[in-house]
C-alpha cells in the first residue's frame, strides 16, 4: 500500500495534468468553485484545438466525445427557440461546450500510462476521508469542516441541505473498488467498503440506495461468472453486513427510521401508499406527462420546467408554491428529457447511450479494463429505475460529465494518439 503523493521536478510534468483533472471531482462539494478547474481545463482543451486544428478529429477518442456531447446539446438549443424562460435555457447551451473543450484536455492529460491508475488512487482515498468525515459528523454530531448533522439527513462535506453526499459517493465508488482490489489488503478493502456503505445508508437518500444495488450487483455478476462460489460468500457476507448497518441505522437515526417506513409503505399496495415510498412525487410525474404531451417535440426548454408546471398541475398539486413555479424538475430521467427537449431530446440520449456502450464492448480487453468502473459510475446514474437528479442541472452534469470525459480518454486512440502537452 503506497500513500505517497510526493511530486518531484521530474515527474511533476506527469502528474501535474491528472491532479487538474481530479481538483474537479474534489471541489464539486464546495459551491461552484468545482468551475475553476474546469475553466481552466476547458482553456487548455482550447488551445489544443487550435493547436491540432482538424487533426484533433482523427483521435477515435474525440470523435466519441464530440458525439456524445452533440447528442447532448444539440436538443438543449434547439429547445431554446421557445422555451418558456428562454433566458436560462440559452445560458445553459452557451455555457455548455466549456464540458467538450475539457474533455479535449482530459484525453490528452491521460494519455500517459498509468494515469488513470493515479486518478482511481487520489479519487479512492478522497471517498474514504468523506466517509470517515461523514461518519465522524454521525457520532459527535460535527464533521471537521465544522457543518453539524442536522435532525434530516447526514451531509458530511456537503454542508447544511446539500443531500448529495450519498449519491455522489456511490458515483465515483466503482473507481475506488478498482483501485482497492488491486492495490489494499483485504482488510483494508472491506473496511473502506463497509464504512462507505454505511454512509450511504444514513445519506437516507434513495437515489443512492438504488445507484448503490446496480454497482453491487454488477460487481456479483461479474465475481459469478468467475468464481460462483466466491460469489456466493461474498453475497451472504454482504447480506449479514447490510442487515447490521441497517439495524443500526434503524435503531439510532431518526431520518432512517423513518425513511425505511417510508419506503415499505409500497407493499401496502394503495395510491397514497406508493406516492409516499416515492416521496411524494406521484403529482409531478402525472404533470410531466401532461407537459410532455403537449410539448413533445423539443420541450418547454432546458431548465424552464418549474416555470411551466404550474400550467399543467391540479388546483391540489402540493409542490405549486406561492411564487408562481413548481418543481424543480420531473426527478425521472426519461420525464425530465420529454418534457425539457422533447422527442429530440430523447432521441439524443439514445444517441449519447449507445456509441459509449458500444465503444467499450470494442475496445480492447486492457482498455476495457480502463475504462469499466466509469461506465460503471455512468450506467449507476442513468439506471432507468430509479428517480434522478436533474440531467440538465450544473451539479449532476458536471458529475457526469467528468465520468464521461475521462471514460473518452480510457479508450483506444484510433488512427492517431494525442500530443503531448
Amino acid at each position: 500500500m503506497n500513500l505517497s503523493f510526493n511530486l518531484n521536478h521530474a515527474d511533476l510534468r506527469e502528474r501535474a495534468p491528472v491532479w487538474l483533472v481530479f481538483s474537479l471531482l474534489a471541489l464539486v462539494p464546495i459551491g461552484r468553485l468545482e468551475e475553476l478547474p474546469l475553466l481552466v481545463m476547458a482553456v487548455l482543451g482550447g488551445m489544443h484545438l487550435w493547436r491540432e486544428r482538424g487533426a484533433v478529429f482523427e483521435d477515435s477518442r474525440t470523435r466519441l466525445l464530440s458525439v456524445v456531447f452533440l447528442a447532448y446539446w444539440l436538443p438543449i438549443v434547439i429547445s431554446c427557440f421557445d422555451a418558456a424562460e428562454p433566458q436560462k435555457t440559452w445560458v445553459l447551451a452557451a455555457t455548455l461546450p466549456r464540458f467538450w473543450l475539457a474533455g479535449l484536455f482530459v484525453i490528452t492529460a491521460l494519455a500517459r500510462p498509468g494515469a488513470h491508475e493515479r486518478l482511481w488512487r487520489l479519487t479512492a482515498w478522497l471517498l474514504v476521508i468523506w466517509s470517515l468525515d461523514a461518519l465522524l459528523q454521525a457520532a459527535v454530531g460535527y464533521d471537521v469542516l465544522g457543518y453539524p448533522y442536522p435532525d434530516e439527513r447526514l451531509n458530511g462535506v456537503f454542508g447544511l441541505h446539500n443531500y448529495k453526499l450519498g449519491p455522489v459517493l456511490v458515483l465515483f465508488s466503482p473507481l475506488m473498488i478498482e483501485h482497492a482490489r488491486r492495490h489494499w489488503p483485504p482488510w483494508l478493502t472491506a473496511t473502506a467498503l463497509a464504512t462507505l456503505v454505511l454512509v450511504v445508508l444514513l445519506t437516507t437518500t434513495r437515489i443512492g440506495w438504488v445507484m448503490g444495488a446496480v454497482v453491487a450487483a454488477t460487481y456479483f455478476y461479474m465475481l459469478a461468472r468467475r468464481r460462483p462460489k466466491r460469489a456466493l460468500a461474498a453475497a451472504g457476507v454482504l447480506a449479514v453486513a447490510l442487515v447490521v448497518a441497517a439495524g443500526l441505522a434503524y435503531r439510532y437515526s431518526a431520518e432512517f427510521h423513518q425513511r425505511m417506513d417510508s419506503t415499505l409503505m409500497v407493499f401496502r399496495g394503495t395510491r397514497g401508499g406508493l406516492n409516499e415510498a416515492l416521496s411524494k412525487r406521484l403529482p409531478i410525474w402525472r404533470t410531466s406527462m401532461r407537459m410532455a404531451e403537449d410539448h413533445w417535440i423539443n420541450g418547454v426548454g432546458a431548465r424552464s420546467y418549474r416555470y411551466v408546471y404550474p400550467d399543467y398541475a391540479l388546483y391540489t398539486d402540493p409542490w405549486v408554491n406561492d411564487h408562481g413555479t413548481g418543481a424543480a424538475y420531473a426527478h425521472q430521467m426519461f420525464l425530465e428529457i420529454a418534457t425539457e427537449t422533447g422527442v429530440i431530446g430523447l432521441a439524443g440520449l439514445v444517441v449519447m447511450v449507445v456509441p459509449v456502450f458500444l465503444a467499450w464492448r470494442r475496445a480492447p480487453p486492457e482498455r476495457r479494463r480502463l475504462m469499466f468502473p466509469y461506465l460503471l459510475g455512468l450506467g449507476a446514474a442513468l439506471f432507468p429505475l430509479n428517480s434522478h437528479y436533474a440531467i440538465y442541472s450544473v451539479f449532476w452534469a458536471t458529475g457526469l460529465w467528468w465520468l464521461t470525459m475521462v471514460f473518452a480518454a480510457a479508450g483506444p486512440p484510433g488512427e492517431r494518439a494525442p500530443r503531448e502537452l
